[in-house]
């Protein structure tokens, strides 16, 4: 077979892995459009207090576009991506100069491990300020079940929830893990991590723990995922010799954990009780009534003349089962299916090397919050598991704050796309053009005449031409070119012959492998994330 075949095959691979993640993208945002039609559909028919047919498309699509934009704007060319991250890794002259009056008497920059552990003792500080001002005033933080109130100043608790948990707690955790990767994972920083991270679980734990025990079980499945995440991410291949000190952490993390929501649980209580309350059983018999009484299609007569049925449907926010309710079981499994596509393809999002990706963290806790949403939702439809966990966008507040996941899933996707095209193969010009000794001419456009200043070159030989950026290594002795305008993901690794000054592939297998590696890191995007 020829090698232009197989070239041509490749390249059609290539390319179909690229845009996987735009017909991912916008498979995504068609789901997403069909639960807002089911929300609006459910509120309108099912509500006491109805709701304008645009209300929550519009709401939907005001969040959406503010989380881009908000990404979009705190996304700098550096190591930094929020303002939590700015705090830990930018290079501000006057936090230097902060942290550096900070540290010992050499004045010794502070670590990242320092700075975090500095902004987790200030925030206990304002913790406990909070518990002192509760006894003492109006001021209400943790105490109250449902809302902050500061004064003037009120916020529900529940739309501070998945923004905690899907970007300040995974952002701080990344840049604790890089501060023990930057101190080469010794226990003492490895025992400073697991202070600080069950430090920030526990504030978070103290915040809501007036909330229903759900909740808190969700609050430590995803912190305890994103913590597994960031140890595969930091530790396990990269430092194979000291894992049992991380390991030791994540099982003082977990310990801590369960310790936390066994204090809710009361003798005698069971499993349904500790997670739903004491009605489980009721939720399960209007369940079974609605399952025995729906059609295949349309809606039932049976569950039509059900009162009961009726005013269990009334105000709850469950768009599976007003399906099941107004158009039969056809209905509800095309609701599934939209669900479980929509599952795979948010997964789809988070890219091919998505450990690669700067912020891996972030969105990692994005989509498991959508994941648990139906991984757990469907079985509660049902009244299979006592998780009263309602389905993406079905909440309350689940629009905006599902959306929010949503639209920092769509930066990862674009993240991802860009992570892939830093990816390069090596390929011989043998292979590709046919000839291994070809010439390679810069621009007739270009005034300067150098190789010191080669940017674009051609290659040529015979009725083979083609464009290349070109970058140099050994004095402009060995150049890798990388095709212009192109889909592929390779490049060739050239050395110039001394005698007849054309250029070949480069003989040296282990030279080759250097350069490709120096090369991808030299032109990888600002949102990736080399972890040696």
């Amino acid at each position: 077979m020829p090698s232009d075949y197989l070239y041509r095959k490749d390249r059609c691979v290539m390319v179909k892995k690229r845009s996987g993640y735009m017909k991912a993208t916008l498979t995504a945002i068609v789901c997403w459009l069909a639960f807002i039609w089911l929300r609006t559909f459910n509120y309108m028919t099912n509500y006491e207090m109805s709701t304008g047919p645009y209300s929550f498309l519009i709401i939907g699509s005001v969040t959406l576009g503010l989380t881009l934009f908000y990404w979009r704007c705190f996304y700098p060319d550096d190591d930094c991506s929020t303002v939590i991250s700015i705090l830990f890794d930018a290079d501000d002259d006057e936090l230097e100069e902060l942290f550096e009056e900070c540290g010992d008497e050499k004045g010794k920059r502070w670590s990242l491990l320092h700075k975090s552990m500095l902004c987790v003792c200030v925030l206990s500080l304002l913790c406990l300020l909070g518990f002192a001002f509760e006894m003492w005033t109006d001021i209400t933080v943790f105490t109250d079940a449902t809302y902050i109130n500061i004064g003037i100043f009120t916020i529900n608790k529940k739309y501070m929830f998945d923004p905690l948990l899907f970007l300040v707690f995974p952002i701080w955790t990344q840049c604790i893990f890089r501060g023990i990767r930057e101190e080469g994972y010794k226990v003492k920083s490895v025992f400073s991590a697991s202070i600080q991270l069950i430090a920030l679980s526990l504030i978070s734990f103290l915040l809501f723990m007036k909330l229903p025990n759900i909740w808190l079980i969700e609050l430590a499945m995803i912190e305890s995922i994103v913590i597994i995440s960031a140890i595969k991410k930091y530790v396990w291949k990269q430092c194979s010799k000291k894992k049992g000190n991380t390991i030791a952490l994540m099982c003082a993390y977990e310990l801590f954990w369960c310790y936390m929501l066994a204090l809710f649980f009361r003798s005698g209580m069971t499993i349904s009780q500790y997670t739903y309350g004491n009605d489980w059983s009721e939720y399960q018999a209007n369940i079974r009534s609605v399952l025995s009484g729906a059609t295949a299609f349309g809606r039932s007569a049976v569950l039509s003349s059900n009162q009961a049925v009726l005013d269990f449907l009334i105000n709850r926010n469950n768009y599976f089962l007003a399906s099941l309710y107004y158009g039969g079981w056809v209905a509800a499994v095309i609701v599934i299916a939209v669900l479980v596509v929509f599952l795979f393809a948010t997964r789809r999002m988070l890219g091919n090397h998505a450990k690669d990706n700067r912020n891996h963290l972030v969105y990692t806790a994005a989509w498991l919050t959508l994941a648990l949403r139906i991984i757990l939702g469907i079985p509660y439809s049902l009244g299979i598991v006592a998780m009263p966990i309602a389905l993406p966008f079905a909440g309350k507040i689940g629009l905006y704050k599902d959306t929010i996941a949503l639209g920092l899933l769509i930066c990862s996707a674009y993240e991802a796309k860009k992570i892939d095209k830093s990816f390069y193969k090596d390929r011989l010009m043998a292979d590709v053009v046919g000839e291994n000794e070809v010439q390679i001419e810069e621009e007739e456009d270009d005034d300067e005449a150098a190789f010191e200043v080669l940017e674009i070159v051609t290659l040529t030989s015979g009725d083979y031409s083609q464009r290349c950026f070109a970058e140099k290594f050994e004095e402009g002795k060995i150049l890798v070119l990388e095709p212009v305008n192109s889909d592929e993901n390779w490049v060739f690794i050239a050395e110039r012959d001394k005698e007849s000054g054309k250029w070949h592939d480069a003989e040296d297998a282990e030279v080759r492998a250097e350069l490709l590696l120096t090369y991808s890191r030299n032109n990888k995007p600002d949102c990736m994330e080399v972890v040696e």
